[in-house]
Protein backbone atom coordinates (compact mmCIF):
# COMPACT_ATOMS: atom_id res chain seq x y z
CA UNK A 1 0.00 0.00 0.00
CA UNK A 2 2.93 2.42 -0.27
CA UNK A 3 2.52 3.13 -4.01
CA UNK A 4 -0.07 5.90 -3.87
CA UNK A 5 -0.50 6.69 -7.59
CA UNK A 6 -4.23 6.41 -8.28
CA UNK A 7 -4.33 7.61 -11.90
CA UNK A 8 -1.70 5.77 -13.90
CA UNK A 9 -1.60 2.02 -13.42
CA UNK A 10 1.76 0.44 -12.55
CA UNK A 11 2.76 -1.93 -15.38
CA UNK A 12 3.99 0.66 -17.89
CA UNK A 13 5.58 2.71 -15.10
CA UNK A 14 7.46 -0.42 -14.00
CA UNK A 15 8.80 -0.91 -17.53
CA UNK A 16 9.90 2.74 -17.69
CA UNK A 17 11.66 2.40 -14.35
CA UNK A 18 14.14 -0.07 -15.86
CA UNK A 19 15.75 2.90 -17.64
CA UNK A 20 14.06 6.12 -16.48
CA UNK A 21 15.07 8.44 -19.31
CA UNK A 22 12.86 10.01 -21.97
CA UNK A 23 14.89 8.52 -24.85
CA UNK A 24 14.64 5.06 -23.26
CA UNK A 25 10.88 5.50 -23.04
CA UNK A 26 10.73 6.25 -26.77
CA UNK A 27 12.83 3.16 -27.52
CA UNK A 28 10.49 1.09 -25.32
CA UNK A 29 7.46 2.37 -27.26
CA UNK A 30 9.09 1.53 -30.60
CA UNK A 31 9.93 -1.99 -29.38
CA UNK A 32 6.40 -2.54 -28.10
CA UNK A 33 4.91 -1.19 -31.33
CA UNK A 34 7.12 -3.46 -33.43
CA UNK A 35 6.15 -6.42 -31.25
CA UNK A 36 2.47 -5.53 -31.63
CA UNK A 37 2.76 -5.27 -35.42
CA UNK A 38 4.62 -8.57 -35.81
CA UNK A 39 2.60 -10.59 -33.28
CA UNK A 40 -0.84 -9.48 -34.45
CA UNK A 41 0.09 -9.86 -38.12
CA UNK A 42 1.23 -13.45 -37.52
CA UNK A 43 -1.96 -14.21 -35.62
CA UNK A 44 -3.98 -12.59 -38.40
CA UNK A 45 -2.24 -14.84 -40.95
CA UNK A 46 -3.07 -17.89 -38.85
CA UNK A 47 -6.71 -16.87 -38.45
CA UNK A 48 -7.61 -15.31 -41.80
CA UNK A 49 -4.78 -16.21 -44.21
CA UNK A 50 -1.78 -14.42 -45.68
CA UNK A 51 -3.73 -12.01 -47.87
CA UNK A 52 -5.67 -10.60 -44.92
CA UNK A 53 -2.54 -10.52 -42.76
CA UNK A 54 -0.69 -8.52 -45.40
CA UNK A 55 -3.52 -5.98 -45.67
CA UNK A 56 -3.75 -5.77 -41.88
CA UNK A 57 -0.01 -5.20 -41.48
CA UNK A 58 -0.15 -2.36 -44.01
CA UNK A 59 -3.17 -0.74 -42.32
CA UNK A 60 -1.65 -0.95 -38.84
CA UNK A 61 1.82 0.18 -39.89
CA UNK A 62 0.37 3.24 -41.64
CA UNK A 63 -2.20 4.07 -38.94
CA UNK A 64 -1.73 7.63 -37.69
CA UNK A 65 -2.68 6.95 -34.08
CA UNK A 66 -0.50 3.84 -33.89
CA UNK A 67 2.50 5.63 -35.38
CA UNK A 68 2.08 8.58 -33.01
CA UNK A 69 1.84 6.42 -29.89
CA UNK A 70 4.70 4.22 -31.14
CA UNK A 71 7.14 7.10 -30.58
CA UNK A 72 5.48 8.68 -27.54
CA UNK A 73 6.21 7.81 -23.93
CA UNK A 74 2.68 6.64 -23.16
CA UNK A 75 1.14 3.26 -22.33
CA UNK A 76 -1.24 3.09 -25.31
CA UNK A 77 1.03 1.06 -27.56
CA UNK A 78 1.34 -1.60 -24.82
CA UNK A 79 -2.46 -1.60 -24.59
CA UNK A 80 -2.66 -2.22 -28.36
CA UNK A 81 -0.30 -5.20 -28.04
CA UNK A 82 -2.11 -6.80 -25.09
CA UNK A 83 -5.65 -6.19 -26.34
CA UNK A 84 -4.71 -7.44 -29.79
CA UNK A 85 -3.43 -10.70 -28.31
CA UNK A 86 -6.52 -10.95 -26.09
CA UNK A 87 -8.85 -10.43 -29.07
CA UNK A 88 -7.24 -13.18 -31.12
CA UNK A 89 -7.26 -15.55 -28.12
CA UNK A 90 -10.88 -14.71 -27.31
CA UNK A 91 -12.08 -15.25 -30.90
CA UNK A 92 -10.17 -18.48 -31.47
CA UNK A 93 -12.44 -21.03 -33.21
CA UNK A 94 -14.21 -23.46 -30.89
CA UNK A 95 -14.79 -27.10 -31.66
CA UNK A 96 -18.47 -28.10 -31.40
CA UNK A 97 -19.46 -28.80 -27.79
CA UNK A 98 -20.81 -32.24 -28.68
CA UNK A 99 -17.64 -33.45 -30.40
CA UNK A 100 -15.84 -36.24 -28.53
CA UNK A 101 -13.84 -36.57 -26.42
CA UNK A 102 -15.08 -33.90 -23.95
CA UNK A 103 -12.08 -33.83 -21.60
CA UNK A 104 -9.53 -32.41 -24.08
CA UNK A 105 -12.15 -29.89 -25.22
CA UNK A 106 -12.69 -28.75 -21.63
CA UNK A 107 -8.95 -28.43 -21.06
CA UNK A 108 -8.51 -26.44 -24.26
CA UNK A 109 -11.38 -24.07 -23.42
CA UNK A 110 -10.16 -23.57 -19.84
CA UNK A 111 -6.60 -22.94 -21.02
CA UNK A 112 -7.76 -20.43 -23.62
CA UNK A 113 -9.88 -18.48 -21.16
CA UNK A 114 -7.18 -18.57 -18.51
CA UNK A 115 -4.90 -16.98 -21.12
CA UNK A 116 -7.56 -14.36 -21.95
CA UNK A 117 -7.92 -13.63 -18.23
CA UNK A 118 -4.17 -13.22 -17.89
CA UNK A 119 -3.99 -10.82 -20.84
CA UNK A 120 -6.94 -8.71 -19.67
CA UNK A 121 -5.44 -8.51 -16.19
CA UNK A 122 -2.22 -7.23 -17.76
CA UNK A 123 -4.27 -4.68 -19.69
CA UNK A 124 -5.86 -3.52 -16.43
CA UNK A 125 -2.45 -3.32 -14.78
CA UNK A 126 -1.50 -1.03 -17.67
CA UNK A 127 -4.64 1.11 -18.03
CA UNK A 128 -8.02 1.30 -16.30
CA UNK A 129 -9.75 0.50 -19.61
CA UNK A 130 -8.85 -3.13 -18.98
CA UNK A 131 -11.58 -3.31 -16.36
CA UNK A 132 -14.25 -2.57 -18.99
CA UNK A 133 -12.96 -5.38 -21.21
CA UNK A 134 -12.90 -7.68 -18.20
CA UNK A 135 -16.57 -6.91 -17.53
CA UNK A 136 -17.31 -7.64 -21.19
CA UNK A 137 -15.51 -10.99 -20.94
CA UNK A 138 -17.40 -11.87 -17.74
CA UNK A 139 -20.69 -11.05 -19.48
CA UNK A 140 -19.68 -13.15 -22.49
CA UNK A 141 -18.84 -16.12 -20.28
CA UNK A 142 -22.02 -15.65 -18.26
CA UNK A 143 -24.07 -15.76 -21.46
CA UNK A 144 -22.33 -18.98 -22.56
CA UNK A 145 -22.89 -20.55 -19.13
CA UNK A 146 -26.60 -19.67 -19.22
CA UNK A 147 -27.06 -20.49 -22.91
CA UNK A 148 -25.25 -23.84 -22.42
CA UNK A 149 -27.50 -24.62 -19.44
CA UNK A 150 -24.60 -24.55 -17.00
CA UNK A 151 -22.61 -27.25 -18.72
CA UNK A 152 -19.31 -28.22 -17.17
CA UNK A 153 -17.09 -26.82 -19.92
CA UNK A 154 -18.24 -23.19 -19.60
CA UNK A 155 -18.39 -23.31 -15.81
CA UNK A 156 -14.76 -24.43 -15.74
CA UNK A 157 -13.82 -21.81 -18.35
CA UNK A 158 -15.43 -19.08 -16.24
CA UNK A 159 -13.59 -20.27 -13.15
CA UNK A 160 -10.27 -20.43 -15.05
CA UNK A 161 -10.78 -16.91 -16.37
CA UNK A 162 -11.67 -15.52 -12.93
CA UNK A 163 -8.78 -17.19 -11.12
CA UNK A 164 -6.22 -16.16 -13.76
CA UNK A 165 -7.44 -12.56 -13.78
CA UNK A 166 -7.47 -12.25 -10.00
CA UNK A 167 -4.02 -13.82 -9.57
CA UNK A 168 -2.33 -11.64 -12.21
CA UNK A 169 -4.17 -8.48 -11.12
CA UNK A 170 -3.65 -9.19 -7.41
CA UNK A 171 -0.83 -6.65 -6.80
CA UNK A 172 -3.07 -3.75 -7.81
CA UNK A 173 -6.20 -5.27 -6.30
CA UNK A 174 -4.51 -5.63 -2.92
CA UNK A 175 -2.90 -2.17 -3.10
CA UNK A 176 -6.21 -0.53 -3.95
CA UNK A 177 -8.03 -2.30 -1.15
CA UNK A 178 -5.37 -1.47 1.44
CA UNK A 179 -5.00 2.15 0.43
CA UNK A 180 -8.46 3.13 -0.85
CA UNK A 181 -10.83 0.43 0.42
CA UNK A 182 -11.89 -0.42 -3.15
CA UNK A 183 -10.03 -3.16 -5.09
CA UNK A 184 -10.76 -1.57 -8.50
CA UNK A 185 -10.30 2.06 -7.46
CA UNK A 186 -9.19 4.69 -9.97
CA UNK A 187 -9.30 8.37 -9.15
CA UNK A 188 -10.54 9.29 -12.62
CA UNK A 189 -13.80 7.49 -11.95
CA UNK A 190 -14.79 10.60 -9.97
CA UNK A 191 -14.75 12.60 -13.20
CA UNK A 192 -17.57 10.45 -14.58
CA UNK A 193 -19.81 12.62 -12.45
CA UNK A 194 -18.43 16.02 -13.38
CA UNK A 195 -19.55 18.31 -16.20
CA UNK A 196 -15.94 19.12 -17.14
CA UNK A 197 -12.44 18.33 -15.99
CA UNK A 198 -12.01 19.61 -12.43
CA UNK A 199 -9.05 19.19 -10.10
CA UNK A 200 -11.44 20.06 -7.26
CA UNK A 201 -13.49 16.95 -8.05
CA UNK A 202 -10.37 14.80 -8.26
CA UNK A 203 -9.14 16.06 -4.89
CA UNK A 204 -12.55 15.90 -3.27
CA UNK A 205 -12.75 13.81 -0.08
CA UNK A 206 -16.11 12.51 -1.31
CA UNK A 207 -16.22 8.99 -2.69
CA UNK A 208 -17.21 8.19 -6.26
CA UNK A 209 -20.55 6.88 -4.98
CA UNK A 210 -21.27 10.13 -3.13
CA UNK A 211 -20.36 12.19 -6.20
CA UNK A 212 -22.65 10.01 -8.30
CA UNK A 213 -25.56 10.55 -5.96
CA UNK A 214 -25.02 14.30 -6.02
CA UNK A 215 -24.81 14.26 -9.84
CA UNK A 216 -28.13 12.40 -10.20
CA UNK A 217 -29.79 14.83 -7.80
CA UNK A 218 -28.62 17.95 -9.65
CA UNK A 219 -29.12 16.77 -13.26
CA UNK A 220 -32.38 15.95 -14.98
CA UNK A 221 -33.09 13.13 -17.40
CA UNK A 222 -32.85 15.52 -20.37
CA UNK A 223 -29.36 16.63 -19.29
CA UNK A 224 -28.18 13.04 -18.93
CA UNK A 225 -29.61 11.94 -22.29
CA UNK A 226 -28.18 15.00 -24.06
CA UNK A 227 -24.71 14.38 -22.62
CA UNK A 228 -24.71 10.75 -23.74
CA UNK A 229 -26.11 11.40 -27.23
CA UNK A 230 -23.74 14.29 -27.87
CA UNK A 231 -20.88 12.15 -26.59
CA UNK A 232 -21.83 9.24 -28.85
CA UNK A 233 -21.63 11.50 -31.89
CA UNK A 234 -18.18 12.74 -30.92
CA UNK A 235 -16.88 9.35 -29.83
CA UNK A 236 -18.02 7.75 -33.09
CA UNK A 237 -16.20 10.49 -34.98
CA UNK A 238 -13.05 9.91 -32.88
CA UNK A 239 -13.25 6.15 -33.42
CA UNK A 240 -13.56 6.48 -37.20
CA UNK A 241 -10.78 9.07 -37.28
CA UNK A 242 -8.50 6.73 -35.32
CA UNK A 243 -8.58 4.22 -38.20
CA UNK A 244 -7.09 6.61 -40.77
CA UNK A 245 -3.51 7.13 -41.98
CA UNK A 246 -1.15 10.11 -41.54
CA UNK A 247 -0.65 12.94 -42.32
CA UNK A 248 -4.38 13.64 -42.49
CA UNK A 249 -5.97 15.26 -39.45
CA UNK A 250 -9.75 15.23 -39.00
CA UNK A 251 -10.19 14.19 -42.63
CA UNK A 252 -8.92 10.76 -41.57
CA UNK A 253 -12.53 10.11 -40.68
CA UNK A 254 -13.32 9.70 -44.40
CA UNK A 255 -10.81 6.86 -44.77
CA UNK A 256 -11.89 5.51 -41.39
CA UNK A 257 -15.50 5.39 -42.52
CA UNK A 258 -14.56 3.23 -45.51
CA UNK A 259 -12.49 0.94 -43.29
CA UNK A 260 -15.40 0.66 -40.84
CA UNK A 261 -17.68 -0.48 -43.68
CA UNK A 262 -15.08 -3.07 -44.71
CA UNK A 263 -14.88 -4.16 -41.04
CA UNK A 264 -18.64 -4.79 -41.16
CA UNK A 265 -18.09 -7.01 -44.20
CA UNK A 266 -15.24 -8.80 -42.43
CA UNK A 267 -17.35 -9.27 -39.31
CA UNK A 268 -20.16 -10.75 -41.39
CA UNK A 269 -17.73 -13.16 -43.05
CA UNK A 270 -16.28 -14.14 -39.66
CA UNK A 271 -19.22 -13.93 -37.22
CA UNK A 272 -17.32 -14.99 -34.07
CA UNK A 273 -14.74 -12.22 -34.44
CA UNK A 274 -17.46 -9.77 -35.46
CA UNK A 275 -19.55 -10.46 -32.36
CA UNK A 276 -16.63 -9.95 -29.99
CA UNK A 277 -15.63 -6.72 -31.74
CA UNK A 278 -19.22 -5.50 -31.56
CA UNK A 279 -19.30 -6.31 -27.84
CA UNK A 280 -16.05 -4.41 -27.19
CA UNK A 281 -17.37 -1.44 -29.16
CA UNK A 282 -20.70 -1.52 -27.34
CA UNK A 283 -18.89 -1.44 -23.99
CA UNK A 284 -16.14 1.10 -24.69
CA UNK A 285 -17.86 3.68 -26.91
CA UNK A 286 -20.86 4.52 -24.65
CA UNK A 287 -18.64 4.81 -21.56
CA UNK A 288 -16.16 7.16 -23.19
CA UNK A 289 -18.99 9.01 -24.92
CA UNK A 290 -20.20 9.91 -21.43
CA UNK A 291 -16.61 10.97 -20.60
CA UNK A 292 -16.28 13.33 -23.60
CA UNK A 293 -17.04 16.56 -21.64
CA UNK A 294 -14.13 15.69 -19.33
CA UNK A 295 -11.60 14.34 -21.82
CA UNK A 296 -11.68 12.93 -25.35
CA UNK A 297 -9.06 11.42 -27.60
CA UNK A 298 -7.97 8.41 -29.58
CA UNK A 299 -6.17 6.91 -26.59
CA UNK A 300 -9.51 5.77 -25.18
CA UNK A 301 -10.45 3.65 -28.21
CA UNK A 302 -7.04 2.08 -28.92
CA UNK A 303 -8.20 -1.38 -27.72
CA UNK A 304 -10.46 -1.43 -30.80
CA UNK A 305 -7.66 -0.70 -33.26
CA UNK A 306 -6.45 -4.25 -33.92
CA UNK A 307 -9.94 -5.83 -34.06
CA UNK A 308 -11.34 -3.22 -36.45
CA UNK A 309 -8.32 -3.14 -38.75
CA UNK A 310 -8.13 -6.94 -38.84
CA UNK A 311 -11.78 -7.18 -39.82
CA UNK A 312 -11.37 -4.32 -42.32
CA UNK A 313 -8.46 -6.16 -43.95
CA UNK A 314 -10.51 -9.36 -44.07
CA UNK A 315 -13.44 -7.43 -45.53
CA UNK A 316 -11.20 -5.95 -48.24
CA UNK A 317 -10.00 -9.41 -49.23
CA UNK A 318 -13.59 -10.75 -49.27
CA UNK A 319 -14.83 -7.84 -51.41
CA UNK A 320 -11.93 -8.04 -53.85
CA UNK A 321 -12.24 -11.81 -54.10
CA UNK A 322 -15.96 -11.54 -54.81
CA UNK A 323 -15.63 -8.84 -57.44
CA UNK A 324 -12.46 -9.94 -59.25
CA UNK A 325 -13.05 -11.41 -62.68
CA UNK A 326 -10.05 -13.69 -62.31
CA UNK A 327 -9.68 -15.06 -58.78
CA UNK A 328 -6.05 -15.90 -59.47
CA UNK A 329 -5.25 -12.21 -59.95
CA UNK A 330 -6.66 -11.15 -56.57
CA UNK A 331 -3.27 -11.49 -54.88
CA UNK A 332 -1.63 -9.27 -57.46
CA UNK A 333 -4.24 -6.56 -56.99
CA UNK A 334 -3.78 -6.75 -53.21
CA UNK A 335 -0.01 -6.38 -53.46
CA UNK A 336 -0.32 -3.48 -55.90
CA UNK A 337 -2.89 -1.78 -53.70
CA UNK A 338 -0.75 -2.24 -50.60
CA UNK A 339 2.32 -0.78 -52.32
CA UNK A 340 0.31 2.18 -53.60
CA UNK A 341 -1.23 2.78 -50.15
CA UNK A 342 2.17 2.74 -48.44
CA UNK A 343 3.75 4.91 -51.10
CA UNK A 344 1.03 7.57 -51.06
CA UNK A 345 0.85 8.03 -47.29
CA UNK A 346 4.61 7.79 -46.74
CA UNK A 347 5.24 10.45 -49.39
CA UNK A 348 2.44 12.60 -48.03
CA UNK A 349 3.89 12.35 -44.52
CA UNK A 350 7.35 13.41 -45.68
CA UNK A 351 5.92 16.31 -47.66
CA UNK A 352 3.55 17.51 -44.95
Amino acid sequence: GRFAEANRHPRYIALLSLSPRFESGQVLSVVLAGSALIATSLLCARRFGLATAGCFAVLLATNAAFCRFATSVVCEVLVVLLTGLAWFAWTAPERPAASPPPEPLERATCGRWAFVGTLLALVWLTKATGLLLTVAAAAWLGWNVWHGRFNRRWLLATAAFGVAWCVVASPLLVRNFRLFGNPVYNVNSKLLFADAYSSAVLNSPESTRELARRYWRTHGVADIVEREVRGLVWETFILLRSLGPPPLDDSRVLVGGILALLACVGGTACPAAGRVTLLWTAVLVPVFAWYVPVAAGERFVMPLLVPLLALAAHGAVVVLGATADDRGRTGGWLVAGALAWCGVWTAATWLA
